[in-house]
């Protein structure tokens, strides 16, 4: 893959992110829905239904909210799926017909060891989102004893450990009583190594809840 299909494919990188994030939002909507109904039942449901039928009704929206979540679930999951392909198919093969990389080698032989910070930086800074050359840096920085890397190893991430970890995060999120904010915040985090800004704080409400705990109010 070359320059210009990387940077085609760093696009639709980018997009399969935010598509991530609009899905997380949606989420959050329903979420949202489902609390001010469940606490619309059980502070004023007595008014107007028997205890039986208010226990079913809770019982139901309940089953839906679990129901919604879990397809939302299953919709990140397969999102998470597609972008791990997009990232492995992008960092598949070194491009050395790069000359941009070739230089970048070639700087780092002849500097070797008395490479500076700054240096690094602006070689790395040169293939930011291309895991294949920046590994490749990085070794290069070995052989030559290397000492100032410009921080290169926070720009390099195994794509399956990550993905696994955000699959872990949004069923804990969605389908189970984990944070939706939790799983947000680890795809922000990643989403910024690849060039995305993504919120980590999209459910407010839970944000709100966290610190009730904290403060032992009632939730």
């Amino acid at each position: 893959m070359n320059v210009q299909e990387k940077a085609q494919q760093q696009k639709m990188i980018v997009q399969n992110i935010k598509g991530i994030e609009s899905a997380t939002a949606a989420a959050v909507t329903v979420k949202d829905t489902f609390r001010k109904k469940l606490q619309d039942l059980t502070m004023h449901g007595m008014e107007t239904y028997s205890q039986d039928f208010l226990e079913r009704e809770v019982q139901k929206t309940k089953n839906e909210f679990a129901a919604k979540m879990t397809t939302a679930n299953d919709d990140i999951a397969a999102r998470l799926e597609e972008l791990r392909t997009l990232i492995q198919d992008r960092d598949s093969v070194l491009d050395l017909s790069n000359p941009s990389l070739g230089n970048a080698l070639n700087l780092i032989q002849v500097i070797g060891s008395a490479l500076t910070y700054e240096s690094a930086q602006q070689i790395n800074a040169g293939f930011l989102h291309d895991l294949s050359a920046l590994r490749a840096i990085r070794t290069a920085y070995q052989s030559r004893g290397a000492t100032n890397t410009g921080k290169i190893d926070d720009l390099i991430y195994n794509a399956d450990e990550v993905i696994e970890g955000l699959k872990t995060l949004a069923y804990d999120g969605f389908v189970r009583d984990g944070s939706i904010n939790f799983f947000a915040g680890k795809l922000s985090k990643f989403a910024a190594l690849e060039g995305a800004t993504v919120e980590a704080l999209p459910d407010m409400q839970g944000v709100n809840d966290s610190f009730r705990r904290g403060a032992g109010l009632p939730v």
